[in-house]
Formats: structure tokens, C-alpha cells, sequence
């Protein structure tokens, strides 16, 4: 049914079958935002879980750690080479 309309994203098809930029703009942004927050909730549980079994904390406390560690990296930008040149030694 999709191959003989040449479309490869579900935006791309809605725009075909229902016509108009809104709604293929609209879906766009709200599958980029689903995407993100499950990877990153995904992402922070499984951290969690790592810090829970390795170091023993709460699961709770263990993802305000993580957020704190990753703001930190977020803000003061150290996951550049320029600003951490003893660690890559």
C-alpha cells in the first residue's frame, strides 16, 4: 500500500493521504519529543540500576546523581578535549 506512493516516514505519508504541511510538521515534532524523553528515561533508569547494584544507593537517589553529573557535564562543557587535558593523557 505505501511502497506505490514513494513514501519512507509515516509524516510523509499523512502529508500524501490527508494533504496539507500542519499535520506532517506536527507529527514530526511530536516523534522527535517521544524519542527523546523514552531514550533518556531509558537511559536513566538503566544508570540507576547500574549505580544501585554496583554501589548499593537508592534507585531514586542513584537517577539525582545522574542528573547532577550530566547537568554538570551540560553546563561547564568537560566532555571537551580542550578543557580536560590531564584526563586524556
Amino acid at each position: 500500500m505505501i511502497t506505490h506512493l514513494q513514501v519512507v516516514t509515516m509524516p510523509e505519508y499523512l502529508k500524501k493521504r490527508f494533504g496539507g504541511q500542519r499535520i506532517r510538521i506536527y507529527l514530526s515534532v511530536l516523534s522527535v519529543f517521544l524519542y527523546i524523553f523514552t531514550k533518556i528515561s531509558a537511559d536513566m533508569y538503566a544508570g540507576a540500576i547500574f549505580i544501585n547494584q554496583a554501589l548499593g544507593l537508592n534507585i531514586y537517589l542513584a537517577v539525582v546523581i545522574l542528573l547532577l553529573i550530566t547537568a554538570l557535564y551540560t553546563v561547564t562543557d568537560l566532555s571537551q578535549e580542550r578543557t580536560s587535558p590531564i584526563i586524556n593523557c
